[in-house]
């Protein structure tokens, strides 16, 4: 008796199945992959903004300058001991900050900014190097969104960190949000 083996036609049938469950499942796999990036860039902003409050609270709850030698990211590295967590995981380049700072924010005191749980401080940014000046979000009439010095990298939006210290995901169609320091 002859044991029978898959024929050329089974055989092909198995792998176009493959095929199809492979072309199915890769765009799940790749949003899975860039949910867990913007988790681990909101864990990021969360420690910007803790080390934030924690300069702040050194120097007279005045928020650090931007154009200090080595921008802002060197003036919070004694806070945070971790050069780590100024990069985007979803930027790409070797020793890239994916972090763009409010320049209105630029020396203010706390008691000069409005209403600090809609005030963006910082939010993911063009690509500077963190050895170098770090962008800061730059607009004349308060408003700021997709093209002022930020970047919407997760899921056609952008994570930023508010002045009060929340972090939320900002979705492109908002197109705006404030980054007046002014009182309302």
């Amino acid at each position: 008796m002859r044991k029978r083996g898959f024929t050329l036609i089974e055989l092909l049938v198995v792998i176009a199945i493959i095929a199809i469950l492979a072309a199915i499942l890769f765009p799940v796999f790749a949003k899975a992959r860039e949910k867990a990036r913007t988790a681990s860039c909101q864990s990021n902003l969360k420690q910007i903004g803790l080390a934030f409050a924690m300069y702040k609270n050194d120097y007279d709850e005045t928020a650090p300058g931007y154009n200090f030698s080595g921008g802002w990211v060197t003036v919070l590295q004694p806070y945070t001991k971790n050069s780590q967590i100024f990069v985007c995981p979803s930027k790409s380049g070797s020793n890239v900050s994916g972090y763009t700072m409010n320049d209105q924010l630029h020396n203010k005191k706390d008691a000069a900014v409005g209403n600090v749980s809609e005030v963006v401080h910082a939010t993911d940014g063009l690509g500077n190097t963190l050895s170098n000046y770090v962008s800061t979000i730059s607009t004349s009439d308060g408003r700021c969104g997709a093209g002022d010095g930020t970047e919407t990298r997760h899921s056609d939006g952008l994570d930023a960190l508010f002045y009060d210290g929340h972090v939320k995901w900002l979705r492109t169609t908002d197109k705006q949000f404030n980054c007046s320091v002014a009182a309302p």
